[in-house]
């Protein structure tokens, strides 16, 4: 069996890993070309990046010492965008089910069971 070697950009990097990189599109991938490392669109990663286009990708150029055309826009990093937010509903819906089982296993450890009010117990 032979190894397979994925060839990706050279400046493709985990954030505080430069030399490693995930195979796959992901935000902890980020583009090492410039003195500090930025994040990448995940659709510019599984295109250029982790393709074979990444040798016409315009960071790499400037990286490698090419010059841009005349004209092209500047090089700017890709913003960041905001982590998402769970809605509350999942939540307190997970915190609901956690006190839920916390409460049911203590019960159980203790010999305790579940009665209902008004079962006429005694």
């Amino acid at each position: 069996m032979e190894a397979v070697t994925i060839v990706a950009c050279p400046y493709l990097g985990r954030y505080d890993d430069p030399a490693n990189h995930y195979a796959f599109p992901t935000v902890a991938n980020c583009c090492h070309s410039a003195s500090r490392p930025f994040p990448i669109n995940i659709s510019y990663q599984g295109t250029a990046c982790l393709g074979l286009d990444w040798v016409s990708c315009p960071r790499y150029k400037e990286a490698e010492g090419q010059r841009r055309p005349a004209g092209a826009p500047a090089l700017v990093p890709l913003a960041r965008t905001p982590p998402r937010r769970l809605p509350a509903w999942v939540i307190v819906g997970g915190v609901t089910v956690g006190v839920r089982v916390q409460v049911d296993v203590g019960l159980g450890a203790a010999g305790g069971v579940w009665v209902r009010v008004g079962t006429g117990l005694g």
